[in-house]
């Protein structure tokens, strides 16, 4: 890829949209963005950044509507953040990038989850899916495998494994009843 940090490459043409990749210096790391302006539709841009040994990706859609929207984070409260800590570092074994005494910051392929102290666990004893709420999905590549590694180590699911025509999923939760869920597609 030629071309110097802070310059657009020459736009690539595709049929229906143009393409535009650049090489970004900033602060300690680099960011590599992607651009597609889609001539019937939306507008949207693929960045990944990597600073200090972590990898994001970022996802923006330009709306029709005029609105910039990108997935920034997940941020889950929580009761005690010491049971939190080990429940998603040692159970899930999810990598904790940061913590202080009020929140836990883990890095899951590039996506940050904050888990944030202050929270009333979660009370509802309805079946899965029957409430509202947010999920948080985690892809597995062996669900068979997670699924039998974390009933060993005592997570508790809401049923067994489900197969559908986009895949497999089992829900579970946290120790504060955050909906969590493993999928395989």
């Amino acid at each position: 890829m030629a071309g110097r940090p802070g310059r657009a490459l020459d736009p690539y043409a595709f049929a229906n949209n143009i393409i535009i990749m650049s090489l970004k210096k900033e602060h300690n790391g680099f960011i590599i963005s992607m651009s597609s302006f889609l001539r019937k539709s939306r507008d949207f841009s693929i960045s990944f950044r990597v600073d200090r040994g972590l990898v994001g990706c970022s996802i923006r859609w330009r709306s029709c509507m005029g609105m910039d929207l990108a997935f920034a984070e997940v941020q889950t409260f929580v009761s005690n953040l010491v049971k939190a800590k080990d429940f998603y570092q040692r159970v899930l074994g999810l990598r904790l990038v940061d913590e202080t005494q009020k929140w836990l910051i883990f890095d899951i392929s590039g996506t940050i989850l904050i888990i944030m102290a202050g929270a009333r666990p979660r009370t509802s004893a309805g079946s899965y899916g029957s409430e509202s709420g947010t999920v948080v999905c985690f892809l597995s590549a062996d669900i068979d495998r997670d699924y039998a590694e974390l009933t060993s180590q005592g997570v508790r699911f809401f049923s067994e494994i489900t197969e559908v025509p986009e895949g497999r999923f089992v829900g579970f939760q946290d120790p504060d009843g955050n909906l969590l869920e493993l999928i395989q597609k």
